[in-house]
Order: C-alpha cells, then structure tokens, then sequence
C-alpha cells in the first residue's frame, strides 16, 4: 500500500518508519505488510501507550504520595537492654541517707570482722561521717557509732555512745554489751565484769521488749551472752556494784 507522505509509524513499537524502510530501524520489525497509521490505532500501538500512560502515572503517584507514606510508616524504637525481661518489675526506690550509711557500716564492719584492720579503718570515718549526717540519732544508729568505735580502737567514744543510750534505756542490751567491750579495751575489767553482770540479769525481761535493733542485731545479742557469761566465769561474778 501507498504510504502517507507524512510518513508511517511501527505497527510494533510506534517508531517513526521513514519512506522506503521496509524494517523499523527501532524495533526491527518489518513493515511490507498492512498500513500502520501516525495515529497509534493499531493494536500494538494502543499496546505501548497503554504501558506508557501507566508507568508515568506510577511515578506521578510515588512523587505525589510516596514520600508521605515513608513519612508515616512506624519506626520501630529500640528496645532497652535494662527493660529486657522487667515488665514485671517495679521501679527502684531511691536510697535513703539511711541506707546509705547502714551500707557503709556493713562494709567498715565486714573488713575488721574479716580481719583487715586496714580496710576497717579507712571505711569507719565515711561510715561515722554518714550517722552523723542524718537528722536524727535513734538507738539504733547510737549502737552502730558506738560500734565503729570500737572497731577503730576508740573505746571512750564508743562509751559516749552507750551512755547516752543507756540514760534513754537504762537496760538496753546493746549499749551495756558494748559499755561492758568499751571498759574491757581500756584496761577497767571489774566495771566491765560489773556491765556484763547487769547485761546477763536484764537479758530475758528485756527481750521480750522487742525493740526492732534487738531484732536486727539478733546474732550480736546471742554472742554476746555468750561472751558475758565466759568474762564472768573468768573475772568474777561482777557483783561488786555498778
């Protein structure tokens, strides 16, 4: 057939076939048989517009849409080693200056029972310093610097301690326990045999106080029985008065 002098256009791909191509210099393929219109009429042409319109209109959609669907997709957010397998667990309570100086007499102490007595002794200032800070000196805290004290080779402070206790607490067993230690590290042995005397004697009426440092020190107080009733046994009954 007579070709268009506007020329004609590739039944396959939709090239420009210049007059006398018989084979379309875009796709190869040949052009002697039928007419292929500029229009894109043909099947094949209608073909590749279609393809064309669809792949441009992907496009346009990603630049539209697709930068605010990365914008709102979740972002995972890291987990917290320290949360793995707490769930569960209730949030730390902070620690009291209380706790604080009772974790350091725990350890002054634990070095002179443990026999380094230079641990000991570079532990008990920070130990006493943390008592000391606290707004108020209870029995308790009074038998812990007295007990410092004593572990630092200071028995008249230790006994600063005991008699303040004891003008509270005439029969508390802490303090004469450790008035008795304090007069046994001075050289005083008979005051000593004479503390230790009333600590045996007020032992069993005055446990059934239950005061909540009788229960903490249980151990000392069991041990120290003990050691009251071995002094005597070697120093005298202790009934020479008070």
């Amino acid at each position: 057939m007579t070709l268009s002098e506007e020329g004609r256009f590739c039944r396959n791909c939709g090239a420009v076939v210049e007059s006398g191509d018989r084979f379309c210099r875009a796709c190869g393929t040949s052009q002697a048989v039928g007419q292929v219109t500029r229009s894109f009429g043909g099947p094949a042409g209608l073909r590749a517009i279609g393809l064309g319109v669809l792949a441009a209109a992907a496009v346009l959609a990603f630049l539209k849409f697709g930068s605010n669907l990365l914008d709102e997709a979740p972002v995972a957010e890291p987990i917290p080693i320290g949360s793995v397998g707490t769930a569960d667990r209730m949030p730390s309570q902070p620690v009291t200056p209380r706790q604080v100086a009772d974790g350091l007499f725990n350890e002054a102490m634990t070095a002179y029972e443990g026999g380094n007595p230079t641990a000991a002794a570079r532990l008990v200032p920070g130990a006493v310093a943390a008592y000391r800070g606290l707004n108020e000196l209870d029995l308790d805290v009074r038998y812990h610097l007295a007990t410092l004290s004593l572990a630092d080779d200071r028995p008249a402070e230790a006994l600063a301690q005991t008699d303040t206790m004891l003008s509270e607490a005439p029969n508390h067993l802490l303090a004469l326990t450790l008035a008795a230690r304090s007069h046994e590290q001075l050289g005083n042995l008979d005051r000593a045999a004479q503390l230790y005397r009333l600590f045996l004697d007020a032992y069993a009426p005055e446990e059934i106080v239950s005061r909540p440092e009788y229960l903490d020190h249980r151990t000392v107080l069991t041990a120290q029985l003990e050691a009251a009733e071995r002094y005597l046994a070697a120093h005298g009954s202790g009934s020479g008065g008070s």
